[in-house]
């Protein structure tokens, strides 16, 4: 009687110990640093840069007319809140013709 016991402990333990191993998401934007270093300002517009970006994940509302690509890496154990590791963010920016007039890179540090 006792082997069933141990072995329904040691598989309750297995269960348990898996449940908080981490779990790394990556969410948003996959960098493709090949089709960003082919983006030339003052040549590329709107249509080239989804083209080769794909669709932006937001577009600015106010001010300046830019496009962002945001990428971010996350770990979570089991049912906690998810701890951000990295944040990377693209952001295009265009004249009003719709022109690409600076790219420039943005990471966790700026928020």
């Amino acid at each position: 009687m006792k082997r069933p016991m141990q072995r329904l402990l040691l598989l309750a333990t297995c269960v348990a110990l898996a449940g908080c191993t981490p779990v790394i998401s990556q969410r948003g934007y996959v960098q493709n640093l090949d089709a960003e270093a082919g983006v030339a300002a003052g040549v590329d517009t709107k249509t080239t840069i989804e083209q080769k970006l794909g669709d932006p994940s937001v577009q600015a509302a106010f001010g300046a007319d830019a496009w962002y690509y945001i990428s971010q890496k996350e770990r979570q154990i089991a049912f906690f809140d998810a701890t951000t590791l990295s944040r990377h963010i693209l952001a295009v920016y265009f004249d009003k013709d719709g022109k690409v007039t600076d790219m420039k890179h943005y990471g966790l540090e700026e928020g």
